[in-house]
């Protein structure tokens, strides 16, 4: 059992792929705006930690004006950003085929980049384009098949031969009453 378990754990670990997402900082982003963050933040903290009410009350007054500046700087690199990008469309030589690009840069979507994935056969070999159309073929038509689904009757197989049993020993009475007999789902 242990061995069945190791062998599928080096199937599953060659199959998956590592992907590291990195945090990616918006571009207006530079390292005044860094600083005056943390600044802020500091001054929250203090402000947090402050003793004395009065302590307190300065320090939430320089939290308020350090807050402030802060989002007055973000503004500005927010609308500097955008100014470069829609210049950048102006001027373009290809207006029309660009421009849903750098629409996308403005609300701060990138391309995404396809990822090449690939199948693994038993053996952990990567498998062939044909292998994997044929093991994708195979293992859909499992799921979806093209005949009649008759999915009551085998859901309900027992009751239907109850009700068969009953029903012959009904005609056999009664000739002339007959009834048909819908399947029920149990």
């Amino acid at each position: 059992m242990k061995e069945q378990a190791e062998q599928v754990l080096k199937k599953t670990y060659k199959r998956r792929e590592s992907i590291t997402q990195k945090v990616t900082e918006p571009p207006w982003i530079n390292d005044e705006i860094r600083k005056k963050i943390s600044q802020r933040r500091n001054l929250n903290k203090r402000k947090r930690n402050a003793e004395t009410p009065e302590v307190k009350e300065e320090m939430q007054r320089l939290y308020k004006e350090k807050k402030n500046e802060v989002q007055t700087v973000i503004k500005e690199e927010i609308y500097k950003h955008e100014r470069k990008i829609t210049d950048e469309v102006k001027n373009s030589s290809e207006k029309g085929k660009r421009i849903w690009e750098h629409i996308n840069k403005l609300k701060g979507k990138t391309q995404t980049k396809e990822e090449d994935h690939t199948l693994y056969n038993d053996d952990g070999n990567k498998m062939s384009e044909q292998e994997m159309i044929s093991k994708l073929k195979e293992f859909w038509s499992n799921i979806y098949q093209k005949h009649d689904n008759n999915i009551k009757e085998v859901w309900n197989k027992e009751e239907m031969e109850k009700l068969c049993v009953h029903d012959r020993d009904n005609k056999s009475v009664n000739s002339n009453n007959t009834k048909m007999i819908t399947p029920v789902r149990v």
